[in-house]
């Protein structure tokens, strides 16, 4: 069984992680705890804003971002004066291959006898399962952190199953990233994960590159050609499949019609909808038989 608690106050001394895995709901004000992990952690923010001190790097987490910490860390959690942040940490049973000590490039590799302690990195995962399964433990414990207990060992072994499947893909976009160093591969990696994160917030309405641009803090041209590579398609195309994706769910489970679904998902019209699911035969099937169904009523 993997203990739970809900924290609502700062810690004056180091408060530590389970090693057998723990779950941890907070809901601070302003203030600052400092935590050892001694297992790899996910630190999941619902609501408001944390940052962790970690190594002398501040990590900055927002809401469906969450900090990936390695074990043997000390690090300093500070709230800053807004409202209550809510958020979840996840004390992880397992330990998983973090990208930060398996995707060392040669070079850092020789720099380095040994993996530094106190490796950490900010990841939003968007469209993930991991994302979703952060997003919908976090809502409900803080809706009645009672479930706590009883959820607590499904949400982490949960988490650290999904985790692995992430972190494949970190390492497939940073090994088609051509930064020369391997840290500057991370920062822009970390950068791309910020724009594909607003584009899947953002599945109302086209994303202009330049918003994109600014957004993640690199040039339009750069983000073009470093999303491409490491996500596979071009920002327009990628948010546009993803917006077609959301659109043909929401139309199999009757959620919507096509003319909602359009309008919902940033399309121009029922027609503009209809046609882009035809061009994409790995959507349309079941899709068709509903979008026939509601065309002959």
């Amino acid at each position: 069984m993997i203990p739970f608690s809900l924290v609502q106050q700062h810690a004056e001394q180091v408060r530590q992680g389970d090693p057998g895995g723990r779950l941890v709901l907070s809901k601070m004000h302003r203030g600052e705890s400092r935590v050892f992990c001694a297992t790899p952690s996910l630190k999941y923010v619902l609501e408001g804003e944390e940052r962790y001190l970690v190594d002398g790097v501040e990590h900055v987490v927002l809401p469906g971002q969450f900090l990936l910490v390695e074990a043997g860390v000390i690090l300093s959690a500070v709230i800053r004066p807004t409202s209550v942040t809510t958020g979840m940490c996840l004390y992880l049973k397992q330990d998983p291959v973090l990208p930060f000590v398996d995707l060392r490039t040669a070079e850092e590799e020789c720099e380095r006898a040994e993996p530094p302690a106190g490796r950490a990195g900010v990841l939003s995962a968007s469209g993930t399962a991991l994302a979703e399964h952060l997003k919908s433990g976090a809502l409900a414990l803080a809706r009645d952190p009672d479930r706590g207990e009883g959820a607590a060992a499904r949400i982490v072994c949960n988490a650290a199953a999904h985790l692995h499947d992430v972190l494949s893909d970190v390492r497939l976009q940073l090994s088609n990233l051509d930064a020369i160093k391997g840290s500057t591969s991370r920062d822009l990696l970390r950068r791309l994960d910020i724009a594909r994160a607003w584009l899947w917030d953002n599945d109302d309405r086209i994303v202009p590159l330049d918003e994109l641009s600014r957004k993640a803090g690199i040039s339009q041209f750069h983000l073009h050609r470093c999303f491409k590579a490491a996500f596979g398609a071009a920002p327009a195309s990628y948010h546009r499949q993803q917006r077609l994706q959301k659109a043909a769910a929401s139309l199999r489970r009757g959620e919507l019609n096509a003319a909602g679904a359009a309008a919902r998902f940033g399309f121009c019209d029922e027609s503009s909808l209809r046609r882009a699911l035809k061009r994409s035969p790995d959507l349309h099937g079941d899709v068709h038989r509903v979008l026939h169904a509601e065309t002959s009523r």
